[in-house]
């Protein structure tokens, strides 16, 4: 938009420039607000916020936001699991939560039992009923499809809650920063010895009916914290309901698993041992966003990138079958054997992928099958 004032070539008279004056005084103001406008108009889509506190079934209330895109109906929900030591607001779940509703999914991000920073005396299994109070948020308002998003030790909640419920309204699960077994990653930083001597010290306290005693427990980078007994052991014992690699091996939703090259607390090898595990999930991804530490910090926007993408194209797909599991009420069915001579599936290759258009790019690791639709939609893709 052009002004033009006062253009001829009449003498500067005093009035003449009062004229002018006057005019800049109302016209500027109007153009500012006509281009603040347009400029909201070309902003990601709006969010409405709204704070809820809930109470699981068994009796423990806990807060979190529900986030939903404002002026168009929702694409689906997500229900966001923090990590160790976080809450619905902070690290990567807080900034996800507002971005994936900014793409036009409606998003709850609900602490856990045992947020924050604080001594932990609940036993990991219990977050199941966090989870559920969330998913059944989302089933309330009537929002479909549903989909589970865990990050860090929040993966391995997803993970057991959906190997426990077979939860037929979950059509697809993000893993993200996935550490793994708890166990295991104290081996990794700490050496097996340290380790165990932590969990025998645990399980003698239960062995002598003490296991709500706290005990003052090294996590090496994430500092030092007070466990029971009874939590350690629920984390890390030898029959833990944590292990991610056993849980994921019952899931039969389609799972994304998204890591940073530079993340220090969970490695992509990993990820690759999850997907591996992941035998009857109809199609898993893995994803690595090359310099992205722990929390994305740096990465958002790929991260909420990559998940919507790969939601696009994984709810296309499920609203065409049946549903994927059985109730959360309805016990799971083991799956049959393949036959012996059953195809094997399409083998795996690790590749650098260019999104169309985009300079970043993605260490994936993708079968034959899922690389041709990836090729299909305009990506680049180079083996590495």
């Amino acid at each position: 938009m052009f002004l033009t004032v006062g253009m001829g070539r009449r003498p500067r008279t005093r009035a003449g420039m009062s004229t002018r004056w006057v005019l800049c005084r109302l016209i500027i103001p109007l153009v500012a607000t006509v281009l603040l406008v347009l400029a909201a108009g070309a902003q990601p889509s709006a969010v409405s916020t709204e704070f809820i506190r809930l109470t699981t079934v068994d009796g423990v209330e806990t807060a979190g936001l529900i986030y939903a895109p404002v002026g168009r109906a929702p694409r689906g929900s997500a229900a966001l699991v923090h990590g160790y030591a976080s809450n619905f607001y902070s690290g990567s779940t807080g900034r996800l939560s507002r971005a994936l509703a900014e793409r036009g999914f409606m998003t709850i991000a609900l602490n856990m039992r045992d947020h924050d920073a604080g001594p932990k005396t609940t036993l990991f299994e219990e977050n199941r009923w966090d989870e559920t109070a969330a998913v059944d948020e989302l089933a309330r308002r009537t929002v479909a499809p549903m989909v589970l998003v865990g990050s860090s030790l929040g993966t391995n909640r997803v993970l057991f809650y959906l190997a426990e419920t077979q939860d037929a309204r979950i059509r697809a699960v993000v893993l993200i920063a996935a550490p793994g077994n708890a166990f295991e990653w104290n081996v990794r930083h700490f050496g097996r010895e340290i380790t165990m001597k932590s969990l025998e010290q645990a399980q003698k306290l239960r062995a002598a009916g003490r296991g709500k005693e706290l005990m003052l427990v090294d996590l090496g980078p994430l500092g030092k914290a007070l466990y029971s007994a009874d939590h350690l052991v629920s984390l890390r014992g030898p029959q833990t309901k944590s292990d991610p690699f056993g849980n994921i091996a019952r899931v039969t939703a389609p799972v994304l698993l998204v890591y940073g090259t530079a993340d220090s607390l969970a490695e992509p090898e990993v990820g690759r041992r999850l997907k591996a595990a992941a035998t009857r999930a109809p199609r898993v991804d893995l994803v690595e966003i090359v310099g992205a530490d722990h929390n994305f910090s740096k990465h958002r926007s790929e991260l909420a990138s990559v998940i919507e993408r790969w939601l696009g194209e994984v709810l296309t797909a499920a609203a065409k079958l049946p549903s994927m599991g059985q109730s959360s009420t309805t016990p799971a069915l083991a799956s049959p054997a393949p036959p012996p001579d059953a195809p094997r599936a399409p083998s795996a290759i690790r590749l650098r992928c260019n999104p169309p258009r985009q300079p970043s790019y993605y260490n994936i690791i993708l079968d034959t099958v899922t690389l041709q639709r990836y090729l299909q939609q305009g990506w680049v893709c180079r083996p590495v």
